[in-house]
């Protein structure tokens, strides 16, 4: 396959890894988001259910309190004999001092009914017009009230929106088209709005409560739990209100759903999320209520949309952005293919020269051995039939030695990592005092001395070949690098965890440290060959040998450190 495509597929593969992660991180978020909505739902209804089951235990523990007090109020009237014509300030006046309700923390409201469950008459003026039968408890029980003189409390308890007070009602039937109507109101009602408006204000949210109330006439409607008694001159006012606005609104048509089907319900509207929660059954096992109790929570989700809605362009510059790049990659690959081409014919010619130019080193080295070797043993004949031993004959000898030295390292270059040069156990000591006196005649024809501290019997394993290569190579740099006329001293000791072996010589010092070990050295904006240290960094590095350098006053040391 061609690298052209090959890159087009591991990007194709990239991009769609990397829109498959924004995805991963996006619906992260997304659920992360929906969870924390959740939580946040889910505290407020817990604290709103758990603050109205407590208080409608409280109040059905008070309620039980007053039955007592409906039958004393029975019997009062049955003793007054009331009818129809009287006068209900007074009564309501009557039966507050008599069973002195104030100390009770209560209060008493009057009022009249005709047969058409109207309110006529009412200790609260405000009640005047009411048509009672709209709630369905308190019309089932005049509907019951069919005795005379007999007082019947209603089931369970009004909340009532205008007052925020609690109110238990009974009824006393006068005659066969009119009532008497009684009701109770805790006055610790107060006490439990103020309660419960801190308790709305701790939870940082936006809500709002209604009840769902299914009237006589089977029809559902809702009506806030609290209205502002000053918006409307009179209950029965706002019921005409409420019953003029039959087309009821989504709004409306949502809190009746969660009332009807028990559920948590959620709406989505532009940057507001509605969710609809049933908090109290009228028909709970606790108190009987009026209607049901449904919160909405709002919960602002504008950061939210803004944040998604980013996200969907970013994504989409994204993939336009990479499909831009994958043609921009496919006309630069199919460039860079014909460039690859041509490279690799190049390639392919480069390496047919080193091979060329190896071989040609190979039989260069092949070709200098026998005529060396000739050289060599004739100058040793020569030297053994002749006694005297002039400066000629030295002078041959050290060069003899360094075209042999330049021939060995040229050699080892050549074949290091094709041959394998296997380590054996050998005792450096004699080793090193036998390279000694080899380029004694080479010191000699410059005028100086090797000067040797070698220990006796200190054996190593390493390849023959190769140590031989790093002390001939430093004793040669060694001898070419020196002051005229001065000695190199060779040490060889050992310690307890190392074999040291070093090279002393009085010379110039040595520039660009860095680049002493590479195989050319740029000295004077000249290149020079320095193959003998080359092949000792060669070997040292094969053998885990440490190479130290320093100049110790006009002296040049080198050292090395052999592992035992």
């Amino acid at each position: 396959m061609r690298l052209t495509y090959k890159i087009l597929i591991l990007h194709i593969f990239t991009v769609s890894l990397t829109l498959l992660f924004m995805f991963l991180i996006y619906d992260s978020y997304k659920l992360n988001q929906n969870n924390t909505y959740k939580n946040q739902i889910k505290q407020v209804v817990t604290l709103n259910k758990e603050f109205m089951n407590k208080n409608i235990l409280y109040v059905k523990k008070e309620v039980n309190k007053i039955k007592p007090l409906f039958l004393m109020i029975e019997q009062e009237l049955k003793t007054l004999a009331i009818d129809k014509n009287i006068n209900i300030l007074e009564l309501q006046e009557k039966l507050s001092k008599q069973f002195d309700l104030n100390k009770k923390q209560l209060s008493l409201e009057v009022f009249a009914l005709d047969k058409d469950y109207k309110i006529i008459n009412s200790s609260n003026s405000f009640d005047i017009g009411y048509d009672i039968s709209i709630n369905k408890n308190e019309k089932n029980t005049l509907d019951m009230s069919t005795k005379k003189n007999v007082l019947r409390q209603s089931a369970g308890v009004f909340f009532d929106a205008f007052d925020q007070n609690i109110k238990k009602y009974a009824f006393f039937k006068l005659n066969d088209s009119s009532y008497l109507g009684i009701s109770i109101i805790f006055n610790f009602s107060q006490k439990h709005k103020e309660a419960f408006n801190n308790l709305v204000l701790s939870l940082h949210s936006k809500l709002n409560y209604r009840y769902v109330i299914n009237d006589t006439n089977n029809v559902d409607y809702t009506m806030a739990l609290f209205i502002n008694k000053n918006d409307f001159s009179s209950r029965a006012k706002y019921y005409e209100k409420v019953y003029e606005n039959k087309n009821k609104s989504p709004r409306d048509l949502s809190f009746i759903k969660a009332s009807k089907e028990g559920e948590l319900y959620n709406i989505q509207k532009e940057n507001i999320l509605y969710t609809y929660v049933p908090l109290l059954n009228k028909d709970n096992k606790t108190l009987a209520l009026f209607a049901d109790v449904v919160l909405e929570i709002q919960s602002d989700t504008l950061y939210e949309n803004i944040f998604f809605q980013k996200t969907y362009k970013h994504i989409i510059y994204f993939i336009l952005m990479h499909l831009f790049m994958v043609l921009m990659i496919f006309y630069f690959t199919t460039t860079y293919y014909n460039l690859e081409k041509d490279l690799k014919k190049a390639i392919i010619k480069n390496q047919d020269l080193v091979k060329y130019n190896k071989n040609f080193i190979a039989n260069m080295v092949h070709q200098i051995r026998t005529p060396l070797a000739v050289i060599m043993s004739n100058l040793s004949l020569l030297e053994y039939f002749t006694d005297d031993k002039n400066k000629y004959s030295n002078q041959i000898n050290a060069s003899i030695t360094t075209l042999s030295n330049s021939y060995e390292n040229l050699s080892y270059i050549n074949s290091y990592d094709l041959l394998l040069y296997k380590n054996k156990r050998i005792n450096i000591s004699d080793f090193l005092k036998n390279r000694v006196s080899y380029f004694d005649c080479t010191a000699n024809a410059n005028k100086m001395n090797l000067i040797t501290n070698i220990s006796d019997n200190i054996f190593l394993n390493i390849n023959d070949i190769e140590f031989e290569c790093i002390v001939d190579n430093t004793i040669t740099n060694s001898i070419k690098y020196s002051y005229f006329k001065e000695n190199i001293y060779i040490t060889l000791k050992k310690n307890q965890s190392n074999v040291i072996l070093s090279f002393k010589n009085r010379g110039y010092e040595i520039e660009n440290k860095e680049t002493l070990f590479k195989k050319k050295k740029k000295e004077k904006n000249q290149e020079n060959l320095h193959l003998g240290l080359y092949v000792i960094n060669l070997i040292a590095k094969k053998n885990d040998i440490k190479i130290v350098f320093k100049r110790e006053k006009d002296f040049n040391i080198f050292e090395y450190h052999f592992k035992i």
